[in-house]
């Protein structure tokens, strides 16, 4: 667990470093107990109990 947050901390770090330049977005089973306190992680969708980040309908 640390060491994903530590991951987290140091993508942030990079995107600030740039002044926003460039963007990172992550696709992990991460909760917020791992990135709930770093700045500017903004999660999006939590894909779990069913909810895919590809649809079944897309591939059936």
């Amino acid at each position: 667990m640390t060491a994903v947050k530590s991951i987290f901390k140091t993508l942030v770090e990079s995107v600030k470093s740039t002044n926003g330049d460039w963007q990172c977005i992550i696709l992990d089973h991460a909760d917020a107990d791992i990135y709930g306190d770093i700045e500017n992680v903004n999660e999006v969708v939590e894909w779990r109990n069913g909810k895919k980040l590809i649809p079944e309908e897309w591939y059936t």
